[in-house]
């Protein structure tokens, strides 16, 4: 029997409408993997659900939190778990979103054959009425180090976006974790960058349903924009010795003028109806 490599962490909270799909795309994979849910208090019927459908599946962990960690709290439960265990590769997916069925396979196919540090590809996103699009990237397939991804332009972590759509190696995860101060995962996938090699994919590896993400409508919100850029030039601060100065002042100035365009056409366009 062949040792199961990847472990697919689905951290949630109320997570009841979306769940089961997640579910059945993990156990389609082409390959053997293992599914830890780790379940944040919910108040619906997530647990139920999970229970009624998959209680007799091997291939599933259940934990339930005593008490709410938070978002970010259970997103380090998860890789608390990862650490501790015999998995050598790990992936996040979250409630409602999907793995195309050869996901998980062509992440171990990559990391067997290469040492790297993370293995990234595209993701579909699906809106809520039913359209999708595919995400762009303009890297080529194969290897990129760190210092090559700064000064080809890109801030490191915007290479793996989406989290469904990336997979770590344990051997470079050490005990780095999400920070509650941060914004989504910039510094957290940047300290794995920093170790290796990341490998890029130009194919699909996650599907992103934009239905079951509630807090998907607040990024057009001043606040979480304005907490966004902050997040951004904090983290740019931190690895402002790798850029050249070019670099820097052009990664520093695209964000900034992302944003002033954003409001300026949001502003303009709410005074004009």
């Amino acid at each position: 029997m062949n040792k199961v490599k990847t472990l697919i962490a689905i951290p949630v909270f109320n997570g009841e409408k979306g769940i089961v799909s997640s579910l059945n795309s993990c156990l389609a994979q082409t390959v053997d993997v293992h599914i830890l849910i780790i379940d944040n208090c919910s108040t619906d019927g997530t647990v139920r659900l999970i229970k009624n459908n998959f209680s007799k599946e091997k291939k599933i962990t259940l934990i339930q939190n005593n008490v709410n960690v938070g978002r970010v709290g259970n997103w380090n439960l998860c890789l608390d778990f990862f650490q501790t265990s015999n998995f050598i590769y790990f992936k996040f997916l979250f409630p409602g979103d999907k793995l195309p069925k050869d996901s998980v396979a062509i992440s171990e196919s990559v990391f067997n054959r290469h040492n790297v540090s993370v293995v990234c590809g595209l993701y579909l996103h699906v809106h809520k009425n039913g359209k999708s699009f595919q995400d762009k990237n303009d890297l080529k397939s194969g290897f990129h180090c760190f210092k090559e991804i700064l000064n080809s332009g890109f801030y490191p972590s915007k290479i793996t976006g989406c989290f469904n759509k990336w997979s770590f190696n344990k051997s470079y995860l050490k005990d780095y974790r999400f920070e509650e101060k941060f914004l989504g995962g910039h510094t957290f996938s940047n300290q794995i960058i920093y170790q290796n090699k990341v490998f890029f994919i130009d194919e699909v590896l996650g599907i992103f349903v934009q239905e079951f993400h509630q807090s998907f409508s607040k990024q057009n919100s001043i606040l979480y924009n304005l907490e966004y850029l902050y997040t951004y030039h904090v983290g740019l601060e931190l690895i402002k010795t790798y850029l050249s100065r070019f670099n820097y002042i052009k990664l520093s100035l695209t964000e900034l003028y992302r944003f002033i365009i954003k409001y300026f056409k949001y502003f303009y366009y709410y005074r004009n109806g």
